[in-house]
């Protein structure tokens, strides 16, 4: 008895009233306060479930203190709806290393929860209505995750989480053929590149980084596109110590694509337009050879078209390879708009990385 007592003092949310509750079998339970106005009263009901101790809903009902049965049946219409259109799901979480498991943080929706509770017990169980919820997981040194579920046609979920140790460094950069200008990382930091100096130093941290390279502006009339080349850093080359570089060439890509597609365009409208004379001149050429086989033909007609005819296939063809040409060179120029990939510089001695090391995207699994 002692024992249900001090479980009621520690409240409805405290560890030892909820191993009270759920060693009684109770999955939930109402709770309330009763206010009298003289021959009225009003109710204030919380249905809470448990495990969690987390409150379902919230019902204010008024009525006549002699006829409480409306009263009751009002509440229990209200519950019967939060309860049928919320029911709830436990989810427990699983997280490794296991020292993470009392210090990790866990944001579901927006709203911070600690499988530490105030008690100082532990508990890695958070009870949820069922639905599409957004969880994340931090941990102090360790890489955030987060991940999007729908937890529903069940009523328990096991979420077995692997954070990964935090990976920050210093990698050395340069450009396959040197130009004065500026590293950009991460939106913000910048790493200046000189005569004196063409390595810039750019932090990493293990994952794919996506930068820009610039070059000061020669004349007032440059567009801001033609000072600037996209380049990555691929995850696998993204750790402390090595030894990059790239290929970035600034210019303007977008004039660079127009210029081309116009040259596509005339070399494709050159091609159109020879194929009537060449159609023409060949089936000229055909039709007098086969009348000169007959016996009816001229000669002199049949050598003129037979001269036209193969010069016209000539400057068909010509117009052809052309054509052929500008529509790789379009499409090259089109594909230099994606970022170009760092590579390891050969020219500076860079510690192998074993494969096996390399540290993947946090993983998660639900099920």
């Amino acid at each position: 008895m002692a024992s249900d007592f001090k479980a009621l003092e520690a409240g409805f949310t405290s560890w030892d009233f909820e191993q009270e509750v759920l060693s009684a079998k109770i999955n939930g339970l109402i709770t309330g306060e009763i206010t009298t106005y003289g021959d009225y009263c009003s109710v204030t009901a919380n249905l809470r479930i448990y495990p969690g101790g987390e409150v379902l809903g919230t019902v204010t009902e008024v009525g006549l203190l002699n006829d409480l049965m409306p009263l009751a049946g009002e509440i229990a219409r209200n519950f019967e709806a939060k309860i049928a259109n919320a029911l709830p799901v436990l989810i427990e979480f699983n997280i490794e290393p296991k020292e993470l498991q009392e210090k990790a943080k866990i944001m579901i929706d927006g709203i911070v929860f600690s499988l530490k509770k105030n008690d100082g017990t532990f508990e890695n169980r958070i009870v949820k209505d069922s639905g599409i919820h957004h969880i994340s997981i931090e941990a102090p040194d360790y890489e955030d995750l987060s991940f999007t579920y729908s937890f529903t046609n069940e009523n328990r979920f096991f979420v077995n989480a692997e954070l990964v140790p935090k990976v920050q460094g210093l990698s050395s950069i340069r450009l396959k053929k040197y130009r004065d200008g500026v590293f950009h990382t991460y939106g913000l930091l910048q790493a200046p590149v000189t005569q004196e100096n063409p390595y810039a130093k750019i932090e990493v941290n293990s994952k794919t980084i996506l930068g820009v390279f610039t070059v000061p502006k020669e004349n007032e009339d440059d567009s801001a596109s033609s000072n600037i080349a996209f380049f990555r850093i691929p995850q696998n080359y993204a750790f402390d110590g090595m030894n990059l570089v790239v290929n970035a060439k600034p210019f303007d890509r977008a004039a660079n694509i127009d210029k081309r597609r116009r040259w596509m365009y005339t070399s494709y409208t050159a091609l159109i337009c020879s194929l009537p004379f060449t159609f023409y001149n060949v089936g000229q050429f055909t039709s007098e050879n086969y009348a000169y086989s007959q016996g009816r033909g001229n000669y002199d007609d049949l050598v003129k078209y037979q001269s036209r005819s193969n010069v016209c296939l000539g400057v068909t063809a010509a117009c052809g390879v052309w054509f052929a040409i500008e529509l790789v060179r379009y499409l090259w120029s089109a594909d230099r708009v994606l970022p170009v990939d760092a590579k390891i510089d050969k020219k500076m001695p860079t510690e192998k990385i074993n494969s096996d090391k390399i540290i993947e995207n946090n993983e998660f699994l639900v099920e």
